[in-house]
């Protein structure tokens, strides 16, 4: 039970459907192919979790939200990189 209480909660897994690397762009049809796999009623959140910089998490959270509805989006910070 999280926490605590009889109510519904809203939690995620972060295993994820999709996986993608560091220096693999996004494309529409990816986009689209996800919204396909995961269904129009499920929520979709996304998290850079410290992998990029912040600017280039920003970004593809950004072009996510253009292109399928994102209900979510984390950017991270990582201090190893400095190109923040």
């Amino acid at each position: 039970m999280l926490g605590g209480s009889d109510r519904a909660l809203p939690c995620y897994d972060s295993q994820g459907v999709f996986k993608q690397g560091r220096d693999e762009p996004l494309n529409e049809e990816t986009l689209l192919a996800i919204r396909a796999i995961i269904g129009p009623d499920v929520k979709l959140m996304a998290d850079y979790n410290q992998a990029l910089i912040p600017t280039d998490a920003t970004a593809r959270i950004h072009t996510i939200e253009d292109v399928i509805a994102l209900d979510w989006g984390s950017v991270g910070m990582n201090p190893r990189l400095r190109n923040c």
